[in-house]
């Protein structure tokens, strides 16, 4: 059936890192021995306190319709958060909870972009920027970032990509795909530039508890005041609490944004699930829980990410962005390109993936996804037997292409 849809659904790409991971799956229950390292998804359970609250919600019947923009108490709470671990200070009306936080960087863009309109956005990117933003009406403009500085960008780099339509910028710290960390030099850098400029700035911040060795996470609003006022904090519990099926984001920015995408939401998703806003409550109340859990989170993650390092990148001389943040690792393959083994050859990041599936049986994500096609992301949100057992299938895979 030849259905005519609409220009802004025509040219949507599926996101890359679902197909991979349904494509995995697939294989998995037609009975392939397949190591998934291509969900963004902590293998940790919600924690046990969490749960319960979800649990109690249900059995006291908390199952109704809440206010679009969130519970009161919620917000409440996020706005605590905001003051206490970030420094930055926003009312309970400023905060408004999403579906994830890909709702937040969603609803951003629909209530401040227009046709024409161009958005930043440094590469490598997470992949669901630049069709956001295409959904928006706007056009998003990718600026390469500097592989000598893990990929990040500069005042620089910025000034090069502006032009007089340019209203915003993405910026992600700690980074997907890269695990680059701005540090709060770095970001006042940049928030001066927009501030002068004028321009949005969409930060988003849902790796912000997964950081390694002395890196530390900064807002850029934190250190830029002057930017405050245009900036849109996006954040979430996915990543840092393991409750990425919960759905449960949100983003801070100013009274008048905030109405507009309560507005907007109240016409989408009305509002995100009563019972996953209530254990939301428990998770950031209980303050001394959610610390634990996220410092045991994080402690697993710096292991898989150290083995990785010496039992993969170095063992293979791979060139690699050392990860100061998140749980990804992002090599170069370019090296293998051209080489050909069991009847394919490799020519890019997408052929290089499809090899690792069909024949290593291990699941990657192509780095063309996020902008660059000399990459591959692996995921180490996986359990250390997964990881050891997918080093080896990559080391015999990569053995068979030289």
């Amino acid at each position: 059936m030849n259905i005519k849809l609409s220009r802004r659904t025509a040219g949507l790409s599926q996101s890359a890192t679902m197909a991979v991971s349904a494509r995995a799956k697939e294989m998995i229950r037609d009975g392939i021995n397949v190591i998934n390292l291509s969900a963004g998804e902590p293998d940790f359970p919600t924690a046990g306190y969490v749960k319960d609250a979800g649990i109690e919600a249900i059995s006291g019947n908390l199952t109704r319709y809440t206010p679009a923009g969130g519970l009161e108490e919620l917000r409440t709470l996020i706005a605590e958060k905001l003051k206490r671990e970030n420094d930055l200070e926003f009312s309970s009306g400023e905060i408004v909870v999403t579906a994830g936080a890909k709702q937040a960087v969603f609803n951003s863009a629909f209530c401040l972009f227009d046709e024409n309109d161009e958005v930043l956005i440094p590469s490598p990117y997470w992949v669901s920027y630049p069709d956001i933003i295409n959904l928006a009406g706007a056009k998003p403009k990718i600026v390469q970032g500097n592989r000598q500085r893990d990929f990040k960008i500069g005042v620089d780099d910025l000034r090069q990509h502006r032009t007089s339509r340019t209203r915003g910028l993405i910026l992600n710290s700690p980074s997907n795909p890269s695990g680059a960390v701005y540090s709060a030099e770095e970001l006042r850098e940049i928030g001066l530039f927009c501030a002068e400029q004028g321009l949005w700035v969409i930060s988003d911040d849902i790796y912000e508890k997964i950081i390694y060795e002395n890196s530390a996470f900064v807002s850029i609003a934190s250190v830029c005041p002057e930017i405050v006022d245009k900036t849109i904090v996006v954040n979430g519990l996915s990543k840092s609490l393991s409750m990425t099926g919960w759905r449960i984001g949100y983003s801070a920015c100013c009274l008048e944004l905030a109405k507009a995408m309560v507005r907007l939401q109240s016409h989408t998703t009305s509002c995100v699930s009563s019972i996953s806003q209530y254990a939301a409550i428990s998770a950031l109340s209980s303050l001394d829980e959610r610390a634990e859990v996220q410092q045991q989170m994080v402690s697993e993650f710096d292991k898989r990410r150290l083995y990785l390092i010496e039992h993969l990148i170095d063992r293979c001389g791979l060139s690699v962005v050392n990860p100061k943040g998140a749980f990804y690792l992002f090599f170069d393959i370019s090296p293998y390109f051209g080489k050909e083994a069991d009847g394919m050859e490799v020519s890019c990041s997408l052929s290089m993936c499809k090899y690792m599936l069909e024949k290593g049986n291990v699941a990657l994500v192509p780095g063309v996804a996020f902008g660059e096609d000399h990459y591959v992301r692996l995921s180490y949100a996986a359990s250390i037997e997964n990881i050891q057992e997918g080093t080896t299938r990559i080391i015999n895979s990569l053995q068979k292409l030289q």
